[in-house]
């Protein structure tokens, strides 16, 4: 792997452990809350962090990422939790994508 692919990797690494860190001790109602003024809510945003980091990691690397079924359907760019028709994935969930 090329040096600055490693860099690239570690940054990326680094970042999702501040998230997680961030969002310790909240609940599933917790991000669920849309606050006024907002589309989106911790879950979507959490959703869209391992959707976008994924998506730039194919595009540099050109291997297919492991996109769990329905995350582009949710967490892409332009999709909000109003228009999520199925009841999506746990906070627990998400953090163990977020872990790998």
């Amino acid at each position: 792997m090329e040096k600055r692919h490693r860099v690239l990797f570690q940054q990326l690494e680094d970042y999702r452990q501040e998230t997680l860190k961030a969002i310790d001790g909240l609940t599933d109602e917790d991000v669920n809350i849309i606050p006024d003024g907002f589309s989106n809510n911790i879950l979507w945003n959490l959703g869209h962090i391992y959707l976008d980091q994924y998506l730039w990691i194919a595009h540099l690397t050109k291997e297919t990422p492991p996109i769990p079924s329905g995350f582009n359907e949710w967490f892409n760019f332009g999709t909000k939790p109003a228009d999520w028709w199925v009841h999506l994935t746990s906070l627990n969930t998400i953090r163990r994508f977020l872990g790998k």
